[in-house]
């Protein structure tokens, strides 16, 4: 995406979920993955088959395909329009850290 457009975009997460809010911009920017599931079929210890209940694609976002698949070319225009300098700066910023609880994931207990 960068070699496209000529400098690095970083973090582009915002802009790619406003484009997400567009229907004429999503549809310019991504394949819409509408169909399918991430639903498996597994053995247990016994060989018996068991199904593992998955979710469904479905239009627009969603938990299997997320956006869906990118039209590079048409994303980094969209991108354009969307995405700011600051907009990695900002996100980090307006996000909650860990309570301050040593049994919280993701917190290391200082040394």
């Amino acid at each position: 995406m960068s070699q496209v457009v000529g400098h690095d975009y970083g973090f582009i997460n915002a802009a790619l979920y406003k484009i997400g809010q567009s229907a004429p911009h999503y549809a310019r920017a991504f394949h819409d993955v509408s169909s399918g599931t991430n639903a498996a079929m597994e053995f247990d210890i016994y060989s018996q088959p068991v199904l593992i209940p998955g979710y469904n694609a479905g239009t627009g976002w969603d938990a299997v395909t997320g956006l869906g698949s990118p039209k590079s070319v048409n994303l980094a225009g969209e991108l354009a329009q969307y995405w700011s300098p600051g907009q990695g700066n900002a996100t980090i910023n307006n996000t909650k850290s860990h309570p301050k609880n040593p049994n919280a994931p993701g917190h290391m207990a200082p040394h």
